[in-house]
């Protein structure tokens, strides 16, 4: 485990509040998982510092140990999970992860969506099987046949593939979802609960406490660690690949939109911003519905609404943390929302701050502002 160096402005936001509003292209896969901590602190700082190596070296062991248990257990998930925590390079030269791993647990357990997503958004590792994003994908369209995220997904794979001819189908299923999630929260709850039941030894946190505090960050104890960890592997987590989406509804002027196009586009769009529970797909959610034009009242203040929440979460960031409680407390508003604007909004109430913007507030990075409507309007004009 590296040095937890944890800002409140990333762990309140996960790793989206740095997200960029999209123009008419959606943050890269990167993007929804910057890491939550700081820089690791150097070789030579911690060569030169016994308590940071004796750290390190336990955090390795425990980590090694605790992938080798997942990967022993008779539970598909934990199969699933060892696979995450393995390749997340917490136990790198201690453990050798298996790379059929993730294959076999969803293979064994065609019925959990977890998992599949877990299998689906890891297939690309090198020793991953390469019919396994093929079969996780199918089994996601079986079980969340609804879900928007399944078909960006399915999009993304398609373009992948050079498969053009599939590119409307799939667009139409994306138009007739009713909800979008990409279990990114569902993730980090699983994960945080499993370091919860595999806790570090007491002796980590007796060499935790012996080092130097910062009161900016989160201080490493029993209670905040499984918080901690999860947000590590968890901010190394892909989402869904949504450059395909946008290209696929960006209006050119060499080649415009048909009209069922555009209204397929809106619909997709208009569900991302109204249900997805993270920001990167709310924020591509706006932006489809900017570039086609068929943006409402209601989706400017809802759009308004959600900027204000996420910008009061951002200006707190330099506040001094407070105690492990409350930040613990923070990580489960986002998993009892099921949401990070509303995790983040409970916040706020919680803390007895205005939740809703004020009347007289402007939004610096509205996605329906005159300039990004004119940049859409240049890039479509012949």
């Amino acid at each position: 485990m590296r040095k937890p160096m944890f800002s409140l402005l990333l762990l309140a936001a996960t790793s989206f509040a740095a997200t960029p509003q999209p123009e008419v292209q959606a943050p890269a896969a990167s993007t929804a998982s910057t890491t939550a901590t700081s820089a690791p602190p150097s070789e030579n700082a911690v060569a030169s510092d016994p308590l940071a190596q004796k750290r390190d070296a336990m955090s390795k062991a425990y980590h090694a140990d605790l992938v080798r248990d997942l990967s022993a257990s008779r539970e598909p998930r934990d199969w699933a999970l060892a696979a995450l925590i393995g390749s997340n390079g917490t136990t790198q030269g201690s453990v050798q992860v298996d790379g059929g791993l993730l294959a076999r647990a969803a293979t064994a357990a065609p019925n959990d969506a977890l998992v599949q997503w877990l299998a689906l958004l890891h297939s690309d590792r090198a020793s991953a099987p390469p019919e396994l994003s093929r079969d996780a994908l199918a089994r996601l369209q079986t079980l969340e046949p609804d879900n928007a995220s399944v078909w960006v997904q399915a999009l993304a794979l398609a373009g992948k593939n050079a498969e053009v001819g599939v590119l409307d189908d799939i667009l139409h299923r994306m138009a007739t979802s009713t909800y979008s999630n990409e279990h990114f929260i569902d993730i980090q709850k699983t994960l945080t609960d499993t370091f919860k039941r595999h806790p570090l030894p007491d002796e980590f946190f007796a060499v935790a406490a012996a080092m130097p505090a910062d009161p900016t960050t989160i201080p490493l104890t029993r209670e905040s660690a499984p918080y901690i960890a999860s947000t590590a592997i968890a901010a190394a987590f892909a989402l869904p690949a949504y450059q395909a989406l946008v290209n696929a509804c960006k209006p050119r002027a060499a080649a415009p939109l048909s009209a069922p196009r555009i209204d397929e586009c809106a619909k997709i769009g208009r569900t991302m911003a109204v249900t997805g529970n993270t920001v990167a797909a709310n924020h591509v959610g706006f932006a489809l519905l900017r570039i086609t034009r068929r943006y409402t009242d209601a989706d400017e203040r809802l759009a308004r609404s959600q900027d204000w929440v996420l910008q009061s979460t951002v200006n707190r960031s330099g506040e001094p943390v407070g105690s492990t409680a409350n930040w613990a407390a923070r990580m489960e508003d986002r998993f009892a929302a099921k949401s990070e604007i509303e995790g983040m909004r409970s916040e706020l109430v919680r803390d007895g701050l205005p939740s809703e913007p004020p009347t007289d507030w402007v939004d610096p990075h509205s996605p329906f502002s005159a300039e990004r409507l004119e940049r859409d309007r240049a890039s479509a004009t012949p």
